[in-house]
């Protein structure tokens, strides 16, 4: 049975050399960013084996989701892979002193990274306990409460900012209606104060279920290296 194995990321020619390298080796689920897979492992109960996202390892699919992965505990050891170009032999290092398991660059060999990464699902490691500074998330206390002055005035706000813009609404709504079947609002994931997942609701501006088809859509964009490539030869 194929392992299954999550990656977040959106480089369009790495999602394609991951798609033609790994399909007959591994299931792939694919997250365009990290708030996707962790609420699919938090809320969705869903298990991976490994997980695999793009550099840099200075970000929100880097540093950020690899504590959180850390501090959940169906995921605390799961393997944590870092696809990245150009890094010297310092950042290197630092990067495996946090307690990632494994870094490729994005022309990796297939043969050496299935072999790494089976390795790493059949023997997992126990994370590294690093300094106490270094796993804070940004120095945001989860327990961070809104004022009640500020918050009603966020309320009082919006609520008169809604009104006048209702009919407006309706007249969009009934346009997105027209254009394409389908709903009239699209939601999806976001992190807010305290790093809580919540809803995130706007009118839909794309085809239904346009971000599930990223990696089969990938090769339409205007900045894709190999069909920018094609066009020139043409």
């Amino acid at each position: 049975m194929k392992s299954k194995i999550a990656f977040v990321g959106t480089n369009s020619d790495l999602i394609h050399s991951l798609t033609d390298k790994l399909q007959d080796e591994f299931n792939i689920r694919w997250f365009d960013n990290s708030i996707s897979l962790l609420y699919a492992i938090s809320e969705e109960n869903e298990g991976f084996e490994a997980i695999v996202t793009e550099g840099p390892f200075d970000g929100p699919k880097g540093t950020t989701l690899f504590q959180r992965l850390r501090g959940h505990k169906s995921s605390r050891n799961t393997p944590f892979i870092l696809i990245a170009d150009n890094l010297d032999i310092k950042t290197k290092k630092q990067i495996h002193q946090q307690g990632v398991n494994e870094l490729f660059p994005t022309n990796f060999d297939k043969e050496n990274f299935v072999k790494r990464v089976r390795y790493l699902i059949a023997n997992p490691v126990e994370p590294v306990e690093v300094a106490e500074e270094e796993v804070q998330e940004q120095d945001i206390p989860a327990s961070y409460k809104i004022p009640l002055s500020k918050r009603i005035f966020d309320i009082a706000i919006s609520l008169s900012i809604l009104i006048f813009l209702f009919p407006f609404f309706c007249i969009l709504g009934l346009l997105i209606v027209i254009e394409s079947r389908g709903p009239i609002f699209y939601s999806s994931k976001r992190v807010g104060t305290g790093y809580k997942i919540f809803n995130f609701y706007k009118f839909r501006s794309m085809g239904t279920g346009a971000d599930s088809k990223l990696k089969d859509i990938a090769h339409l964009n205007q900045y894709n290296k190999k069909r920018r490539a094609s066009i020139i030869d043409c």
